[in-house]
């Protein structure tokens, strides 16, 4: 009964569900600049960015799986661009973020795909769930500020 439950359930919402084309979203670019806080023990952290070219404007960007870490993203849409946006922040010993909804530590956790890349996105196109992947990232220079 469980089972045909669970597969009522799936039949129902790939039903109802509007298939978004694997192509969703074309990979442009993506870098990554760690920067450091200017005061000793104020932290330090690596900004992330990832470009995709789309042409849906209802994409919303839930989570990047990058450098062994998973982190929320923010979307960004101007255009036909795509902009993801995530950080991640290692406080020092004088305290924290001053925006406190970020994450003090990184949460360690495994991609949900086994893909060798640069960093996975997870975005949604309504109830549906898609992966970009991420094939190459460019390290900018760091920055140590005052």
């Amino acid at each position: 009964m469980k089972k045909l439950l669970i597969l009522s359930w799936c039949l129902y919402f790939s039903a109802t569900c509007k298939q978004i084309p694997s192509s969703e979203l074309v990979f442009v670019k993506a870098n990554n600049q760690s920067w450091s806080g200017g005061a000793a023990g104020s932290g330090h952290g690596i900004n992330y960015n990832f470009y995709f070219v789309s042409k849906s404007h209802s994409l919303a960007g839930d989570s990047v799986w990058v450098q062994g870490y998973v982190l929320p993203v923010t979307t960004v849409i101007s255009g036909d661009t795509i902009h993801f946006r995530a950080m991640a922040f290692f406080k020092g010993q004088m305290g924290g973020h001053p925006n406190d909804q970020l994450p003090l530590v990184p949460k360690k956790e495994n991609p949900p795909l086994s893909a060798t890349s640069a960093a996975i996105i997870s975005y949604s196109v309504g109830k549906i769930i898609r992966y970009a992947i991420v094939t190459d990232m460019k390290r900018l220079q760091p920055i140590s500020y005052p």
